[in-house]
């Protein structure tokens, strides 16, 4: 029922914004970048802090490659991380996708993410599909479910995810400098 009650509450949030276009300060790559979305994405937010975020990067970098048909893109809202850090940490990560700086939390405060890493499955029409943890712990090697994994692999043969909405496990996003 929460994850129904989540879902109905989500799509009026996202419905008055554009989404389609996300434009900012790629951490990886240290240059300014517009993203167009055209087609489902990822969102996942991430820390340079947080061990749980940094924990699944290899994971969330071998489900980028095993759906391609969708987009994966990483925001680092937490206020409280330098730039001068978040810029040295995403920039020597292993990370294979965009990490944009969400300055002053605005997508994470959008979408309601609370913890890193935190993701969501958004549809090509910008509706939630999926909402939660990567994982069902705060380490990858422990987890017994791979909760993202599951949900892209029904979202991409067309069905809903078993479950649409599931804990978040990790550091919480800091949203005071």
């Amino acid at each position: 029922m929460k994850a129904i009650l989540f879902f109905l509450f989500s799509l009026p949030l996202l419905a008055g914004v554009n989404l389609s276009e996300i434009k900012g300060l790629d951490l990886v790559t240290g240059e300014k970048k517009t993203i167009i979305l055209e087609r489902p994405t990822v969102f996942l937010f991430l820390s340079s802090k947080c061990p749980c975020s940094k924990g699944h990067i290899q994971h969330l970098n071998e489900l980028q490659k095993q759906f391609p048909q969708f987009d994966f893109i990483g925001f680092n809202s937490n206020q409280d991380e330098k730039l001068e850090r978040s810029l040295k940490y995403f920039s020597n990560s292993e990370v294979n996708f965009p990490v944009l700086r969400d300055e002053k939390a605005k997508i994470a405060d959008l979408l309601g993410a609370l913890k890193t890493p935190h993701v969501f499955v958004i549809d090509s029409q910008k509706d939630i599909l999926f909402e939660g943890g990567v994982t069902s712990s705060r380490t990858f090697s422990r987890a017994k479910h791979h909760y993202l994994e599951e949900a892209l692999t029904f979202i991409a043969k067309g069905n809903p995810p078993p479950k649409e909405h599931v804990r978040t496990l990790g550091c919480y996003i800091s949203r005071n400098e």
